[in-house]
């Protein structure tokens, strides 16, 4: 018969069988705070020095004028099968992060020309952070959609922290050598010379 589109009912059966066995996919869950502390120069103090003076971004005894922390996580429900395996049935992935940048409040006029040229710089460079988590956030999902299932469900437990952990110290390997190429944002723009 000719433009008949009925699927056949053992077929039909199939598909239906095959779409309740499918992980329930969502999107990696994101949210971005921003967070300024107050800058204040006067007198002959440099720019360089009332950063320092002001940042709260203090890391194994150095200051840092920026800074972006993240906090990547997963949650998930797993089916035991009648066979005792365990399989995935939803994965939530999501992603947070604060950018801690300077805010000028009080400054000559020299040392605010220059700051409107470095917070640019810094914000790309803290941006930069972000997005390098962000891409490995993704994977960190389709790397965790992909788990096939596993022998129990404390295997399957396993594998998930494994490849979840795993990304874990690819976003923070990642983030050191972005600093390493670019001296911490001095290559894109963020530094501050101790004079102007």
């Amino acid at each position: 018969m000719a433009g008949d589109r009925r699927v056949p009912t053992r077929l039909a059966f199939a598909i239906g069988l095959l779409a309740a066995c499918t992980l329930a996919r969502a999107e990696v869950s994101e949210s971005e705070e921003r967070e300024t502390y107050p800058v204040r120069q006067s007198g002959s103090q440099s720019l360089l020095e009332a950063v320092n003076a002001a940042t709260p971004i203090l890391i194994e005894g150095k200051r840092f004028h920026g800074y972006t922390a993240w906090d990547m996580g997963w949650r998930y429900r797993y089916q035991r099968q009648t066979d005792g395996r365990c399989a995935l049935a939803q994965i939530q992935t999501r992603l947070s992060v604060k950018i801690t940048l300077p805010e000028l409040v009080e400054a000559d006029e020299a040392a605010r020309a220059l700051f409107d040229k470095y917070l640019p710089a810094l914000t790309l460079h803290e941006e930069g952070h972000r997005d390098i988590v962000r891409e490995v956030v993704r994977k960190l999902d389709a790397g965790l959609q992909e788990i096939p299932q596993q022998a129990s469900c404390e295997a399957l437990k396993e594998e998930i922290d494994r490849v979840g952990q795993a990304m874990v110290a690819e976003a923070r390997r990642q983030g050191s050598r972005y600093d390493a190429a670019t001296r911490h944002g001095c290559t894109q723009g963020a530094c501050l010379p101790s004079r102007p």
